[in-house]
């Protein structure tokens, strides 16, 4: 079944597969996990997978890690280049280029939720 958008994306299946596909199988049974469908500025299309594994100790804290996967290629990457992109708490996403914004470390993922706080 392939989801279509209003914008220029392509057609995306709500259950992509991907290569290395196990590292977000162990990560989404110890955590809660929220996708995120981000264009870059070149218009490329990603899916970023937000985990956030809550302690039992402190509720108060907790743990972020993050998967970006290329649609494109199918795959995972661990560089995104000089791109930092943005999600929030209520799905909200964007991306940027570190180039054009002075102060932002190229190659990360910022975010912010009303439980975690900004990282």
């Amino acid at each position: 079944r392939l989801i279509t958008t209003s914008s220029n994306f392509p057609p995306v299946s709500p259950y992509p597969r991907f290569h290395n596909e196990e590292n977000v199988g162990l990560l989404s049974l110890a955590c809660r996990a929220t996708p995120y469908l981000v264009e870059t500025p070149s218009g490329e299309p990603l899916l970023v997978f937000w985990f956030k594994e809550m302690s039992d100790s402190d509720p108060e804290k907790s743990k972020a890690s993050f998967i970006v996967h290329d649609l494109r290629k199918s795959c995972h990457t661990r560089d995104i280049g000089n791109l930092c992109i943005f999600l929030g708490d209520k799905n909200e996403a964007f991306c940027v280029s570190a180039t054009d914004y002075p102060g932002l470390h190229p190659n990360s993922v910022y975010f912010g939720s009303f439980g975690s706080g900004f990282g």
